[in-house]
């Protein structure tokens, strides 16, 4: 890793970001693998070779857009997972806020006219993207980006919260305590990021606004003020 400098100083990058908060810079891999063990570095690793499976290949949307909006969501989450450090692996948060979409750009490869779809959902945000998906494809972004990160080997359980991310009961169903953080965590990061680009709320954050917060045991008072301290520290 040491020995590919565009990937240790991407990683690098990440690791000395505001979003990390570490209390000191890292200045090379092997200090990257003391600080945050050779797992987490093979973590961001994997995010960043995601980006660069797609970065040749013909598609129809911008993915140098779609990049830029999954990695502030990635770096939001991993912001956010600073506060629950000692309750979750952060590095994780990072790869689920890169993973999460990754069924899209998949598509949108695949399919000429995907980003006629993705125009509908982002019209209407009383109809998921999933929804629209099936009807014209017979399967969805979430379910290809499962497949997606089952075959780059990532931890089964970032898998299955790629695949069940829109499950709007998920905090309420009988899930481990983590996968309801990190689902919590990716919620609100999602809606920060998009609420910030966009001016409108996340299409689901509606629905699981009241259950994220008391996952993260924040009060409204609490997310704006949480909402703030990213903007101003990750310049959004």
């Amino acid at each position: 890793m040491a020995q590919d400098i565009g990937i240790a100083a991407s990683v690098l990058k990440i690791i000395n970001s505001p979003a990390f908060g570490l209390a000191r810079s890292v200045t090379d891999i092997k200090q990257a693998v003391m600080f945050i063990g050779a797992d987490g570095v093979l973590a961001l690793i994997r995010g960043l070779k995601l980006k660069e499976a797609f970065e040749q290949k013909s598609c129809c949307i911008s993915l140098e857009r779609f990049w830029d909006t999954s990695a502030e969501v990635a770096n939001i989450a991993l912001y956010i997972g600073q506060r629950y450090k000692e309750q979750i692996p952060v590095e994780n948060l990072h790869t689920l806020g890169l993973f999460a979409g990754g069924g899209i750009p998949a598509m949108a490869v695949k399919y000429d006219n995907y980003v006629k779809v993705l125009a509908a959902a982002n019209k209407n945000y009383d109809v998921c993207l999933t929804q629209l998906e099936e009807k014209v494809y017979q399967t969805n972004h979430v379910v290809v980006g499962y497949y997606l990160a089952t075959a780059w080997h990532l931890p089964q359980n970032i898998c299955n919260l790629i695949l069940r991310q829109h499950e709007l009961n998920f905090l309420a169903a009988g899930n481990f305590y983590e996968d309801k953080l990190s689902y919590a965590i990716l919620k609100i990061a999602e809606n920060i990021q998009h609420t910030e680009k966009r001016y409108v709320a996340a299409y689901d954050w509606v629905y699981v606004k009241e259950a994220v917060l008391e996952t993260l045991s924040l009060s409204d008072d609490d997310y704006q003020e949480l909402k703030e301290d990213i903007r101003q520290d990750l310049y959004l």
